[in-house]
């Protein structure tokens, strides 16, 4: 049996902070990115649209018709080469910054399977990234504390080998996470779908589609469950969709904790995040906690119950909350749990949330406090869709 795994490379998603076009040489952007992390990738492509402000691009300012190009050179941190063909020559552009005007939106980065000679059975499994947390408030003396982020939606699809191309093109969405400045009360960041493709198309219709899987939501509530009509190719063999599983809400203003996140029954592989405790006067609340499946024994497959970010006390920080992780034989892959809340003494900030684990949603962080400092603390990152194809 072949087996494959495919997750995310890395790379910026989504629409780019600001874009400045130089002149020369030739196809340069200076981009600021309003990801909190990444890098910008070879092959990546990048899809311009509206109407630049300033400067053109390949001659051309009005993308009122969308074109994707393909970033062919990493120059810098904040300097990519981009041409109109993957691995082409450089465009022609002029200097100009084109924002506001255009949008230039990052994708993610197309990886291969390629078919095992002889096999005749192919199994993929795959889900969309998570979604953040949310920020806490800082708004009030007390404030609440965020909410945890939805898992992903999970699909999983088997059909004969003789009706699977021998190359297959995967997209796995990337996991939500919050720009470097913080924004009180922020909503989750929602995390982006996954795909398995017969082309490597980014305008991803239907009928090229073999396998789609939802990211997770930009809010608390759960990803839907994918459909046929999304992925019409996997009526070639046998396929299942599950939802996600919702986010659980903060804690309550005045040291309410976070609420406690139940395993998930459905089907589905992946967990929510737990909120952030709420932030208090003398103490904060605690994040959510986790809990264990009733009846089950506690071993390498389930692990046991887990408690949230630790509360404020008076001068002494919250705790933040602890990141999930794979268990065997994916078994389930735990969200991030959600950060204490902050007190209203010098000292006792709120804790961060952790990070959700592959197609988890993130932990909200921990109520903080406008009456020493509005510092706030950083939600834990939704986690990375993923692919695994078996073939035999």
């Amino acid at each position: 049996m072949d087996v494959q795994y495919f997750t995310g490379q890395g790379g910026i998603i989504g629409p780019i902070a600001s874009v400045t076009i130089a002149a020369a040489p030739a196809g340069v952007l200076t981009v600021t990115s309003s990801a909190a992390s990444g890098g910008y990738l070879v092959g990546q492509a990048i899809t311009v649209s509206g109407t630049l402000s300033a400067g053109t691009i390949n001659g051309t300012a009005d993308f009122t018709t969308p074109v994707t190009f393909y970033i062919i050179r990493v120059d810098s941190a904040t300097s990519i080469r981009i041409s109109d063909t993957p691995g082409g020559t450089a465009v022609a552009v002029t200097a100009g910054t084109a924002t506001p005007g255009g949008v230039f939106t990052l994708s993610s980065q197309w990886q291969t399977w390629r078919k095992p000679r002889g096999v005749k059975n192919v199994y993929i499994l795959g889900l969309g990234g998570g979604s953040s947390g949310a920020v806490g408030d800082n708004t009030g003396a007390t404030n609440a504390g965020g909410g945890g982020g939805g898992s992903a939606g999970q699909t999983c699809v088997w059909m004969p080998a003789f009706f699977v191309p021998d190359v297959l093109y995967i997209q796995c969405g990337a996991g939500g996470q919050h720009p470097t400045t913080l924004v009180g009360g922020q909503i989750q960041q929602g995390g982006g779908p996954t795909y398995v493709c017969i082309e490597p198309s980014t305008t991803l219709t239907p009928n090229i589609t073999l396998l789609l899987a939802s990211g997770g939501v930009g809010s608390a509530g759960a990803a839907a469950q994918a459909t046929l009509a999304g992925m019409p190719l996997a009526a070639r063999g046998y396929y299942g969709f599950f939802g996600g599983q919702a986010g659980t809400a903060g804690g309550t203003a005045g040291s309410g904790a976070g609420t406690t996140l139940a395993f998930p029954i459905s089907g589905i592989m992946v967990q929510g995040g737990t909120g952030g405790g709420g932030g208090g006067s003398a103490t904060g609340g605690t994040g959510g906690s986790r809990s264990v499946p009733a009846g089950v024994p506690i071993n390498d497959f389930f692990l046991p119950a887990q408690s949230g970010g630790t509360a404020a006390s008076g001068a002494t920080p919250a705790g933040a909350g602890n990141s999930g992780m794979i268990v065997r034989n994916f078994i389930m892959n735990y969200g991030g749990l959600g950060g204490g809340g902050a007190s209203t003494t010098g000292g006792g900030v709120a804790g961060a949330g952790g990070n959700g684990a592959p197609g988890s949603g993130g932990g909200g962080s921990g109520g903080a406090t406008n009456t020493i400092t509005t510092a706030l603390a950083r939600p834990g990152n939704g986690g990375d869709g993923f692919v695994i194809i078996l073939s035999w």
